[in-house]
């Protein structure tokens, strides 16, 4: 995943996850809390029931996320995480920047297909000039 893609996903003002029941339903829900290790897209778990339901079933996902007019979506597999190194690297960091929350899991998700949703697709350019 390029650099200016990851600088626009950590300063994107809005993001939404995307994942599909055994049934085929589709289920979105608003992404608070993003971080990138190792070219993996880490979403953390504080109440994502039926979220963390569906990607036992079918893991893979879409994330958008967007500022203004520019964003990008991303679709990949995802990797539910309990236990571990990065596990407790979150739960430390969240339990610092967010202590009013409970971190039940991370969701890492493995970047296969990145789309430029933006109507002139210009989001790299965006970034560059706005996002440090």
């Amino acid at each position: 995943m390029e650099t200016h893609i990851q600088k626009f996903l950590l300063a994107a003002e809005s993001k939404a996850l995307a994942t599909i029941s055994p049934q085929g339903i589709m289920n979105v829900i608003p992404v608070s809390t993003l971080k990138i290790r190792d070219n993996k897209i880490i979403l953390m778990n504080y109440f994502m029931g039926k979220t963390q339901e569906n990607i036992t079933q079918n893991n893979y996902i879409a994330l958008v996320a967007w500022s203004d007019m520019f964003g990008y979506q991303i679709k990949g597999p995802v990797d539910y995480i309990t236990t571990g190194e990065l596990y407790e690297e979150m739960k430390n960091w969240v339990s610092v920047t967010f202590p009013e929350r409970n971190l039940y899991g991370l969701l890492a998700i493995d970047p296969k297909e990145i789309y430029d949703i933006a109507p002139d697709k210009k989001t790299k350019e965006y970034t560059n000039e706005h996002i440090s």
